[in-house]
């Protein structure tokens, strides 16, 4: 399972989850939902190193 990081620039979290197989992973300039919540965000860029996806994401609405 890919594993996702992620980064919210309002609190400088940085988080991660364990992404689906088979799920579409988000692309460099999509806006998708956080994952596990409602917040709208925005990718960043997108990075694969040694199988794992690495995004970096940021509030779509600041």
């Amino acid at each position: 399972m890919p594993l996702v990081l992620f980064k919210d620039v309002t609190s400088g979290e940085n988080n991660e989850i364990d992404y689906p197989h088979g799920a579409p992973l988000p692309k460099s300039g999509d806006e998708i939902f956080a994952p596990g919540s409602e917040r709208v965000v925005k990718v960043l860029d997108v990075v694969r190193a040694d199988k794992l996806e690495v995004h970096f994401l940021e509030n779509a609405s600041s």
